[in-house]
């Protein structure tokens, strides 16, 4: 019996120590100032530098979480047990949440890959570094075109790529970039439709749930100018929606503005100061459902922007349209004359709204709580300007593809162990009688 229960008992720890070797899963998460930083672009995120975060209202800046046991993958369940610490010393009403979540990330590989049609046969097709790759370029050596064709087979003739053709033929070369899942501290600014550019300055801390003590927890530094790149005002300018925040400065008379093809306004903007003229031609779900036998376009201005004198503002539509503002109350309708040459409806005012314009007469009753699309006012609901935590969520696809291993290692070990234990029990209890 002693050599039964002795062998179940080595099989079981031997099996225990095994099931521990398979995965040394991380208990805690941070991020410290080797954490980088990613913004989004087109739908997947890409690394931005420290020194050159710059944002626009509305956008998330994403630190990078790493794992406390350095190297280990993050498991979902320990992700849920943190959450994101938010210290601002400098524009803290600019951030309205933060929170933990999984994102896919583009992370460049350090190898260049030449990307052009035929590469020079002194270069090879890929480099481990830029360095390296702008090493290569600069060594590159071609005939001088202005030597004697007598003289051009000497070795004495050969020189160096210019700085612009050494720029031009780097360019042709590409980061190979590999693509994975990160869990990532998510800071979500605030919505606006100011014309300044503000600075947005703190650290950020990944913190257990149920701990009190920060102090001693490594923290991310942020640094960043949050706002929108102004361009000048020009006469038959075409507002573009990635830079809608517009300079006046050195307008001195007349200018006519153009919002696509759905609507343009004329006016003196001289001695006008800058203006957020982003516009949206984004339908409203609940004017459509309450007409759904019309024909509805719609264009609005959500900052509302207002000049400092009147203008003509034309409404492209066809003759025999009704034209409607959009208000708090409901539609309005607008009396606006019909311009032949411009094919629009024309009105004067001074500030920029929201319009309906339809075939057919709307009837419309807005609802109590509706803010849809880009018509509702969007600086940020939370007022303490992300000093929350809200960590603790995770959204998309979970980092670790492992999660979970583990575990089951762990349980199928445990239930041989008992069956072990069993069966010996079993045997002492038939050899005893």
């Amino acid at each position: 019996m002693k050599k039964v229960l002795a062998s179940v008992l080595a099989m079981s720890m031997a099996a225990s120590m095994t099931s521990m070797a398979f995965a040394v899963e991380a208990t805690s998460i941070k991020v410290d100032d080797s954490s980088k930083l990613y913004k989004d672009n087109d739908g997947n995120l890409v690394e931005v530098s420290d020194k050159d975060l710059t944002m626009k209202p509305g956008q998330t800046i994403y630190v990078e979480i790493l794992p406390g046991n350095e190297g280990e993958e993050i498991p979902s369940k320990v992700a849920n047990q943190h959450k994101v610490l938010l210290d601002w010393s400098v524009g803290k009403e600019l951030v309205e949440s933060a929170e933990i979540t999984s994102k896919k990330v583009q992370d460049e590989t350090g190898k260049y890959i030449y990307n052009g049609a035929d590469a020079p046969h002194e270069l090879s097709e890929s480099y481990n570094s830029f360095d390296e790759l702008k090493t290569a370029v600069s060594g590159i050596k071609v005939h001088d075109p202005s030597c004697e064709v007598e003289d051009c087979e000497e070795e004495d003739h050969m020189i160096s790529l210019t700085e612009e053709e050494q720029n031009k033929l780097l360019a042709e070369f590409k980061a190979e970039t590999a693509t994975s899942y990160k869990y990532l501290a998510a800071i979500k600014l605030k919505s606006s439709y100011s014309t300044k550019k503000l600075d947005l300055l703190g650290s950020v801390k990944v913190v257990k749930k149920t701990s009190g003590n920060h102090a001693d927890t490594p923290s991310k530094d942020v640094n960043a100018v949050v706002g929108y790149e102004g361009v000048a005002a020009d006469d038959g300018m075409s507002i573009d929606n990635d830079f809608p925040v517009v300079d006046f400065e050195d307008v001195e008379d007349e200018i006519e503005i153009q919002f696509s093809n759905t609507a343009s306004f004329t006016v003196n903007a001289k001695g006008q100061g800058k203006l957020y003229l982003g516009y949206s031609v984004k339908p409203i779900s609940s004017v459509i459902d309450q007409n759904e036998d019309a024909n509805i376009d719609f264009v609005s201005f959500p900052a509302n922007p207002s000049f400092n004198r009147m203008g003509t503002l034309r409404l492209f539509a066809n003759e025999g349209a009704y034209v409607y503002e959009m208000t708090s109350k409901g539609l309005k309708k607008v009396d606006a004359k019909y311009d032949e040459d411009y094919e629009a409806y024309v009105l004067e005012t001074r500030t920029l709204g929201s319009y309906v314009i339809s075939d057919r007469e709307l009837n419309y009753t807005p609802d109590s709580t509706e803010g849809e699309g880009d018509n509702s006012s969007s600086s940020g609901s939370n007022s303490n300007g992300g000093s929350n935590s809200n960590g603790g969520s995770t959204g998309g696809k979970p980092s670790n593809p492992n999660t979970g291993a583990s575990n089951m290692v762990n349980v199928a070990v445990a239930l041989a162990a008992v069956s072990l234990v069993a069966a010996g029990a079993a045997g002492y209890k038939k050899s005893s009688k």
